[in-house]
């Protein structure tokens, strides 16, 4: 703003709730309480003779109300002079959605932005205890996320046991499938992990037991447990093909908590349902990805890819039949209900890299057959096979030795 009338002086001052205009002998007292956004207040000022206002940056309904930095007899007359808000769209801006930790008010006296500070906690603050309460009100606020792979940070068994309900819940359930991978506490032992993967004991969730060293953001080499293992592994399993296995792929660490024998510690932890890594000379890898299930050998149950294929899969069916939901029962709804289930199920028969790849077949052993839809009532009923694509976890190599055999001359 700035003033170009007869007076030879004109200031602005600005506080909580007033905005004051002198120049001259006269004196304009505005009521921010009237005035209350930055268009109305320039609306006002600019009815005042001499003086001349604009919005900036499409601020025009920004309140003004408590909202402006203060100023004390600025001239204006000199030069134009910018009245600012700055203190109050940084306490905006923490109370939005751009923060979502700390909840900012402005104090009393707050005349404007505070100089720079160097990297400071806030007062007062601890890390605290977390609460079974808290971490059951972050589950019932995951219920409405639709996420694939929840990896809590916490070695707690009962935080484990949670997250395991969380999955199978939203999975059988919710119609949002999805898994976790959990992990325990530094210096869990093998027999500590396999009675941990006991008492899961689930196809949803799989649980590793070894930590790994990384640098940390002061460049010092450092152990981290082995439940930040497991959100390295859900970060993996994020970023491939539904359906691929972490069987014999690298991590990328700097070290590992401690060395498994291959295959006197691994085969035994396998048999216990850990997800297990070990130190080998290409590297740091997963040595089988399976879940924490023990009762049966079933693929879809004990592996993570093929769980995860079957997940996409129905995901995708559920998808592209929800259409149907409310159309006329009747038989073209019947084949158009088989229409669409076959279009999906061919799509993701596509091999990569020009598809998923996550169903496998040929002529012979077709990815997908027997498609069938049934209307009983207001209930659709579709049914259909599909073969998931298997990691093939196990190489075996067999040797014929024959002895040789020729003859020699001179």
């Amino acid at each position: 703003m700035s003033y170009s009338g007869a007076s030879l002086a004109a200031t602005i001052s600005v506080d909580s709730n007033l905005c004051t205009l002198k120049y001259g002998a006269t004196t304009s007292v505005i009521d921010l309480n009237t005035y209350n956004t930055i268009g109305s207040l320039v609306d006002r000022i600019n009815a005042e003779a001499g003086f001349s206002a604009a919005v900036l940056d499409g601020n025009i309904e920004v309140t003004a109300l408590n909202g402006l930095d203060f100023i004390a007899n600025q001239d204006v007359k000199a030069a134009p002079f910018v009245v600012t808000g700055n203190l109050q769209a940084v306490v905006d801006w923490i109370n939005g959605q751009g923060e979502g930790y700390v909840t900012a008010t402005r104090s009393v006296n707050a005349i404007a932005v505070p100089v720079n500070v160097p990297f400071t906690y806030l007062a007062a603050g601890t890390d605290g205890m977390v609460t079974m309460n808290e971490w059951q009100q972050a589950y019932d606020a995951l219920q409405s996320v639709d996420a694939q792979w929840i990896i809590p940070i916490s070695p707690m068994p009962a935080i484990h046991a949670m997250n395991d309900s969380h999955c199978s819940y939203m999975s059988n359930i919710a119609r949002m499938e999805r898994r976790g991978i959990v992990g325990g506490n530094i210096g869990t032992t093998d027999l500590q992990a396999i009675a941990a993967t006991k008492a899961l004991n689930s196809d949803r969730t799989s649980y590793t037991h070894l930590g790994f060293y990384d640098y940390d953001t002061n460049g010092e080499l450092t152990l981290y447990p082995p439940y930040v293992m497991a959100g390295l592994l859900g970060g993996m399993f994020s970023g491939v093909n539904p359906g691929t296995a972490l069987t014999n792929k690298s991590i990328k660490i700097r070290g590992i908590e401690r060395n498994l024998r291959n295959p006197t510690d691994t085969d035994i932890l396998i048999n216990g349902g850990v997800l297990c890594v070990e130190n080998t000379k290409k590297g740091y890898k997963v040595v089988k990805s399976i879940t924490t299930w023990l009762v049966n050998n079933n693929y879809n149950r004990v592996e993570v890819s093929v769980g995860v294929a079957c997940d996409f899969t129905s995901r995708a069916v559920r998808d592209a039949v929800d259409d149907l939901r409310g159309a006329k029962g009747s038989p073209a709804l019947l084949a158009d209900a088989i229409s669409r289930v076959e279009t999906c199920l061919r799509q993701l028969a596509v091999a990569e890299p020009m598809g998923p790849g996550v169903l496998v077949g040929d002529k012979l052993n077709p990815p997908y057959k027997n498609i069938t839809a049934n209307l009983s009532g207001d209930v659709l009923r579709i049914e259909y096979q599909a073969s998931p694509v298997i990691p093939a976890n196990y190489i075996l190599l067999v040797m014929h030795a024959v002895p040789y055999t020729g003859s020699a001359g001179a």
